[in-house]
Formats: C-alpha cells, sequence, structure tokens
C-alpha cells in the first residue's frame, strides 16, 4: 500500500476512536451521543458510497448527511449522477 493508504486508514481509526470516546463519555439520550452516533453512520454510508463509486467522501457530504439523514444522503446520491 501506498502512503496514502496508510494515512487514510489512519484518519479513519483516529475518527472512530475519538468518536467512541465521545459516546463513551457522554450520557445517553444527550445531544453529544446522538451526533456522534449520526457522525458515526454518516461515515459509514459515505465509506460504502465512496467504495461503489456513488459519491466521495468529503465535510459537506458529511454535514448533510448529518444534518438531514436519509432524505439528504438521496438527494446527494441524486446530485452526484446528474
Amino acid at each position: 500500500m501506498e502512503k496514502e493508504h496508510w494515512q487514510f486508514l489512519l484518519l479513519t481509526g483516529i475518527m472512530l476512536g475519538l468518536m467512541l470516546c465521545f459516546s463513551l463519555g457522554a450520557r445517553p439520550k444527550t445531544r453529544l451521543y446522538r451526533w456522534s452516533g449520526r457522525i458515526f453512520w454518516s461515515a459509514i454510508f459515505l465509506q460504502i458510497a465512496e467504495a461503489a463509486g456513488v459519491m466521495g467522501m468529503n465535510g459537506v457530504n458529511m454535514l448533510v448527511i448529518c444534518a438531514l439523514g436519509c432524505p439528504g444522503a438521496a438527494a446527494l446520491g441524486v446530485i452526484n449522477l446528474l
């Protein structure tokens, strides 16, 4: 693997580790707990979508999916297919 692959894996591991710390450190049913869950699932969705070639992972896509959920993901998918 190239250097960029290792950097991506390291960044993904750091991001998942930070989200794990936030979710374990926060009480369930708080805003921080819910947002860390949204960030986690949007990151997983974007990684799968990037592997499928539908859309890439970047800050704007992550923000739209975190804020809007499934309708935001569907809208981004349609925009990227146009």
